[in-house]
């Protein structure tokens, strides 16, 4: 199948600030495939009808899906192409981007191994207040599913979210800033940083961007997600405990650890001798790049189970 709407979402994210992105499409539809098969069927079947409560987004979300698409395949589909929708809609000329909100997607945790305190972002949030992270996203979104308040275009625009930021919570950039004397404001999740990998040049975030492929195609990324699920690097009872935690700053206290472990190398990556410049970017290893796919895939395997739990736990509320 030849999916357009990811492949104009793709092409749309190639040309936008490496700022926007976490995981890449392909990250985003493998959390959201591993989330849609792990969910109850009724669960499955609401979130469906609510994004079907969005006639401009429905038609968005299943454009190049073949009408000979059996209805359980486009619904996942859908599902997954709905999942890197918020990313899509940074591009002034999408019909939708009135609806993006550059700051849901991360939270500015701070990062340092120089002695010194840097204050944490907020994580509180209640309606009414304004939404400056990817924590305070979530629970905005959330309260709005439940409510009753929402008409249903608009919550079906809160689910696309909800897909999004749950895996945008686990991709360590998003979750983790540097602060040190050259960084005095910050590295902005790896954006300041180069790194080379091969021939390579590349932002440190958009390397553990693209960690798990970049395919366009949401049928490719199912068949990625069912190999992830095959091979299980999170263990069954280490997944459940995951998804047991529903507490989202402990997901991004997880998530800003990962990082300092193995993202900055508790301090040794970049090099401190490297400038880590476009010009004199910091070479990845072979040890670092597979110990950063290794965590890339156990971030993807918890991401989708804590997003099926979390979706069917709200959904069952409405």
């Amino acid at each position: 199948m030849k999916n357009s709407f990811i492949i104009a979402a793709a092409c749309i994210s190639s040309a936008l600030s490496p700022a926007a992105w976490a995981w890449n499409d392909q990250g985003h539809m493998m959390v959201a495939c591993i989330a849609y098969k792990q969910m109850p069927a009724a669960a499955r079947k609401q979130m469906v009808q609510t994004l079907k409560g969005n006639k401009q987004l429905w038609e968005l979300v299943t454009k190049g899906i073949p009408d000979s698409t059996p209805d359980a395949e486009r619904d996942l589909y859908a599902v997954m192409n709905a999942s890197v929708w918020p990313d899509a809609i940074r591009d002034e000329a999408h019909p939708m981007h009135k609806e993006q909100h550059p700051n849901w997607h991360y939270i500015n945790m701070p990062v340092s191994f120089d002695g010194k305190t840097r204050n944490s972002p907020p994580t509180d949030w209640k309606p009414g207040d304004d939404v400056l992270n990817v924590v305070q996203a979530t629970a905005m979104c959330e309260t709005d599913l439940k409510g009753t308040k929402l008409k249903a275009d608009q919550k079906a625009i809160r689910v696309c979210w909800m897909l999004h930021l749950i895996g945008d919570v686990h991709q360590p950039m998003h979750a983790a800033t540097l602060y040190s004397d050259h960084y005095a404001k910050g590295d902005e999740g790896g954006n300041r940083e180069f790194v080379r990998i091969g021939t390579k040049t590349m932002r440190m975030h958009a390397y553990w961007d693209g960690l798990m492929g970049n395919t366009r195609k949401a049928e490719n990324a199912a068949r990625a997600a069912d190999a992830l699920l095959k091979d299980e690097p999170v263990p069954a009872a280490e997944l459940k405990a995951a998804a047991a935690v529903s507490d989202v700053t402990k997901w991004v206290e997880e998530t800003r650890k990962v990082a300092i472990e193995v993202a900055f190398q508790k301090g040794e990556f970049p090099p401190k001798d490297d400038s880590s410049t476009e010009a004199a970017p910091s070479k990845i290893g072979d040890d670092y790049a597979k110990k950063a796919k290794e965590l890339a895939r156990r971030q993807v395997m918890v991401a989708g189970a804590r997003l099926a739990a979390r979706m069917a736990a709200v959904l069952s509320e409405k």
